[in-house]
């Protein structure tokens, strides 16, 4: 259930309703609708001043359908009129598309029940989304247990996989209670063609997708479809633990761009046989009347969409499906085609009606075509002037950057991250950098968490942001360790008093052996026997007396060696969050001689390993059960360097597989001045939670060693972990997506489960177990690191002309969609691009590149030379 940890119980109020399954003494809340979800989802879903219709289906005993349409100043009302039905036991839903401005007149803004006319397809002026709806297969009428869920979860990441390689935008991405909606953006006209298209990119991808547990949902076609409205419950059947409701919600929603194109949807219909969609060579050639007597069923005629329609008393494939549920269509054109509105029937054609009347192709006499639309050339897109350009080649470079999956994090976590950046500006990756190091710091000390058997480890991270100096990571970094510098100067004045009678026991220890040592030096010189002073020392040495520990967490850029010792000898946890990451990156702690070791100890530590540190000229230490934070930000110059220095070593010995990367857009000169907000709600929410963990006490035994509980998986988590690591796992053979990055990838799902067990406990306590949804976000979290590491590693590796080229034109296409331009003067690429990229050796050999990648061109514009892009890569930018 959504908000509550799996499995848990809870005691009913008075007048709670018993849910139908629930015994004498166990209950279980039912989810509720989420009014912040829902508006999240209208303002995604829809632009702010559009006409939407709300539909509520009431489905228990007798059905009715209650219906309103809300403009864009009644958001409000919508919300609450959604969340009272959904409450009231509906199955709420909003239409899809843009719809006839008009219809407001019928119920302006307000609720009609039982209403007796709702949006029609004729009713849609325009088609702004492409529904996929993986749904799992079940009885009628009940909820998808977790493993179906899990199964429409795994389908729809394989088919947005597959859509993004063929050069579709991101969708919105949906769970709907029971199922997976992948929302394509889409800017389309309602007709007889558009309807077609869709249709058939739909079958295409049923065909390419469908499962015997899952299946695409092939009727979304029409242009009036209602969708779920994310936020509120999808309750069918009962309440059951097996088959619980949820809470439907949006997990992903790219900024709108791109919208896909016909041709994109075209690319999808099956490839038909030629009797499937094809007309007679002559118009009235082929007698369907004698056909429709052939079939032997009865129909009835009616005109449809300019043509013809049959209504058949039943589906030749199926008699169950009755009146009305299948057709034979004559359009004006005289195309035939066979419908059955049916799932099961949904890839049944006309070419199957026919070959099951007559036969085979092959057998007939009768002369039949293909139908051919008159293909578009694109190979050349016009300009101004009459000049044409050449289609843009690809670049050999990277991965597309993504945006940072906000709402993958908890809501406290998001919601402080989205209130720090509004008034930093710093990017968003960094700033959510620096609050997961904020919480890995509080909860690493207290849980562990166990994937497998025997396979457990820390929940500590280990984040690394390549920024420019300036970038404000410290200006982030104070914000969210405010919580823990207070913590320690409390916890220092406590321990006041008591270092001070340390500090005295121990002098009085250093001087008694002191003595006992003069004694020694004194008794040899004048030939006595040493022994029983050689025994006071002995036992004095086991008396020293334990320096107390007090909770330090935050550290500064030690040297890797010195914060060991510092969590042996101090205290066992520790967190280091810099923007200069001396630690790692730093001549001091990283020279050639120590490289090696300094990155193996340091591994160790991410691991959670036992480690041991051997002195020569000081007291050796053991690191027993320790736990550290690395937040830290580096200049890409720098990394650069240490590639260097480390000769390889750095990924040899899979020291930044361990890391959660990000190389995020800088925001400098995008930051106007803004006075700071009075309050900060949610960071202080941030903070409470974080005291909360910080005033947990911490189980530490007599060696320093730290005592961590064990956090486990529910099944569900497990099932998703397992599909999650199985994905990665796949692409990392040789020709595989992430064969170039497979140590990094190989350490990906580590990483989601240490994500997921932070978001646990900082969502619902040290106790219970690590849910479905922490999974869930911590996954795209991690994917998405894994991303970010596959983007600077895949420019890293390229020749310094080409990966400045990546850069400039990456740079080039964002500044023309934000100004709305299509050139740019070279020199204000020269004075503003790429910092790399300001002197004219570097400048020229990337233009170059990109020229003659038919991506830009040079013109001139009286005395200025002006960079043009190629229209092609701004998506009709004018």
């Amino acid at each position: 259930m959504e908000g509550t940890n799996e499995g848990a119980t809870v005691e009913r109020g008075a007048g709670e309703q018993r849910l139908p399954w629930e015994g004498e003494t166990n209950y279980i809340t039912l989810p509720a609708p989420d009014a912040i979800e829902i508006a999240r989802a209208l303002s995604v879903l829809f632009e702010p001043n559009a006409i939407v219709e709300l539909r509520a289906l009431f489905t228990r005993g007798r059905k009715y359908v209650t219906s309103g349409y809300y403009d864009g100043d009644h958001r409000d009302d919508l919300i609450r009129e959604a969340a009272r039905l959904n409450k009231d036991g509906a199955a709420v839903y909003v239409t899809l598309n843009v719809i006839d401005p008009q219809l407001l007149g019928r119920y302006a803004n307000r609720i009609e029940d039982r209403a007796a006319v709702t949006t029609s397809d004729a009713n849609v002026i325009r088609r702004r989304w492409l529904l996929i709806d993986l749904d799992p297969v079940r009885p009628k009428d009940t909820s998808a247990t977790e493993v179906q869920l899990a199964a429409s979860k795994a389908l729809g990441r394989e088919c947005f996989k597959m859509l993004r390689g063929e050069g579709w935008p991101d969708p919105v991405v949906a769970w709907s209670g029971n199922g997976v909606h992948l929302l394509y953006p889409i800017d389309l006209p309602n007709d007889p063609e558009t309807t077609a298209i869709v249709k058939g990119a739909l079958q295409g991808l049923a065909q390419r997708f469908n499962t015997d547990g899952v299946k695409l949902d092939q009727s979304g076609f029409n242009a009036g479809r209602i969708v779920k409205l994310y936020g509120t419950v999808a309750n069918k059947g009962d309440h059951t633990p097996g088959t619980p409701w949820r809470v439907s919600r949006i997990v992903r929603a790219p900024k709108r761009e791109a919208v896909v194109t016909l041709d994109q949807l075209r690319g999808l219909a099956p490839p038909a046989p030629a009797h499937a969609t094809a007309r007679d060579r002559y118009a009235g050639a082929f007698d369907l009347d004698a056909f429709l007597g052939r079939l032997g069923i009865g129909y009835t005629q009616d005109a449809y969409a300019g043509g013809e329609r049959y209504k058949l008393t039943h589906c030749p494939f199926n008699a169950e499906h009755g009146f009305g549920e299948a057709a034979v269509f004559r359009a004006a054109d005289g195309t035939l085609g066979f419908d059955c509105k049916h799932n099961s029937c949904a890839d049944r054609r006309w070419g199957d009606l026919r070959e099951m009347v007559d036969g085979p192709q092959s057998s007939r006499r009768e002369d039949v075509r293909r139908s051919h639309r008159d293909s578009t050339d694109n190979a050349t897109v016009g300009v101004s002037g009459g000049e044409e350009w050449p289609e843009p080649m690809p670049l050999l470079a990277g991965t597309k950057a993504e945006p940072y999956p906000l709402d993958a994090l908890p809501k406290t976590i998001r919601a402080s991250v989205e209130e720090v950046q509004s008034f930093t500006k710093a990017p968003v990756p960094l700033v959510a950098s620096s609050a997961l190091g904020a919480v890995s710091g509080p909860v690493q000390a207290h849980v562990d968490v166990k994937r497998a058997e025997k396979l457990q480890g820390p929940s500590s991270l280990s984040l690394l942001t390549i920024a420019d100096s300036g970038e404000r990571k410290t200006t982030c970094d104070s914000y969210y360790t405010s919580a823990i510098r207070e913590y320690e100067k409390a916890e220092a004045e406590k321990a006041g008093p008591i270092l001070k009678d340390h500090a005295a026991s121990l002098g009085k220890w250093t001087a008694e052996r002191d003595g006992i040592l003069l004694a020694i030096k004194q008794a040899k010189k004048n030939g006595k026997a040493t022994c029983l002073l050689g025994e006071d020392l002995k036992q004095l040495e086991h008396d020293k007396p334990k320096a107390p520990r007090v909770p330090k967490l935050l550290r500064m850029d030690e040297t890797p060696e010195h914060l060991a010792w510092l969590l042996a000898k101090e205290w066992p946890s520790a967190v280091v969050a810099s923007n200069e990451a001396g630690i790692v990156f730093g001549s001091h702690g990283m020279g050639k001689d120590n490289v090696m070791r300094n990155l193996a100890l340091l591994n160790i530590l991410w691991d959670g390993g036992p480690l041991s540190i051997g002195r020569r000229t000081s007291e050796s230490f053991t690191v027993r059960v320790a736990r550290l934070t690395l937040s830290l930000q580096v200049q890409e110059a720098t990394l650069l360097s240490f590639f260097d220095r480390s000769e390889g070593l750095a990924r040899g010995t899979g020291f930044l597989s361990r890391f959660l990367v990000s190389w995020p857009e800088s925001t400098q000169g995008f930051r106007p001045f803004t006075e700071p907000p009075a309050t900060w709600p949610a960071l202080a929410a941030f903070d409470r939670r974080i005291t909360e963990i910080l005033d947990q006490p911490v189980s530490i035994d007599d060696d320093g060693a730290l005592s961590p509980i064990v956090l486990t998986l529910t099944p569900a988590a497990k099932a998703e972990w397992v599909a999650f690591h199985d994905a990665i796992e796949g692409e990392l053979a040789s020709g595989g997506e992430l064969y170039d990055v497979r140590d990094v990838a190989s350490k990906t799902a580590d990483n989601a489960v240490r994500l997921a067990a932070l978001f646990q406990v900082f969502e619902h306590g040290m106790g219970g177990t690590v849910g479905l949804e922490a999974i869930e976000g911590a996954s795209r979290i991690a994917a998405w690191h894994l991303n970010e590491f596959r983007r600077f590693f895949g420019e890293l590796a390229l020749p310094v002309e080409l990966g400045n080229a990546v850069r400039l034109d990456a740079w080039l296409i964002e500044y023309c969609r934000r100004e709305r331009v299509t050139a740019v003067p070279k020199n204000h690429v020269r004075q503003h691009g790429p910092g790399s990229l300001r002197s004219k050796s570097d400048l020229d050999p990337a233009l170059t590149e990109l020229a003659e990648s038919a991506r830009v061109r040079l013109a001139k514009d009286g005395k200025r030379v002006m960079v043009q892009v190629n229209p092609a890569l701004l998506g009709g930018t004018s």
